[in-house]
């Protein structure tokens, strides 16, 4: 056989093995057991992504939840504040989804990183595949 031949069917056997089950599994979601992760300021949903990366991990993050009914949500950025540490700059969010009477605030933290969690009265539409940021 050519090498050339040889290379293309070697490459076409080996190719299938590792083509399966190469994902890693996506991680579980679970919803807060502190009734006031993501909803205070002082307890802030921590996404981490700096500045540069935080918007598009907090719109992805915010996409997979859902109400608690699997009602697809609607959100929008309200704002930025101090956190009472002093320290650190929160954005907030306006969350809202059909059969809500009133909407929720959402804070989120950038600049530090947590799991993860669902807030108490929302939950997972699918598992969320947000990687720990990298850090400096």
């Amino acid at each position: 056989m050519r090498p050339s031949l040889w290379l293309l069917f070697s490459f076409a056997c080996v190719t299938p093995a590792f083509a399966q089950n190469t994902a890693p599994p996506a991680p579980t979601c679970r919803v807060a057991a502190d009734g006031d992760y993501g909803h205070t300021a002082v307890r802030p949903i921590q996404i981490g992504g700096s500045p540069m990366y935080g918007g598009a991990r907090t719109q992805r993050y915010l996409r997979f939840l859902t109400g608690p009914a699997g009602q697809v949500l609607t959100f929008s950025r309200t704002g930025s504040l101090l956190a009472p540490d002093g320290d650190t700059v929160l954005d907030s969010y306006t969350v809202s989804y059909a059969g809500l009477e009133r909407p929720l605030t959402l804070y989120v933290d950038v600049y530090h990183y947590t799991e993860l969690l669902a807030p108490r009265g929302l939950a997972c539409g699918a598992p969320h595949r947000s990687s720990v940021p990298y850090s400096w």
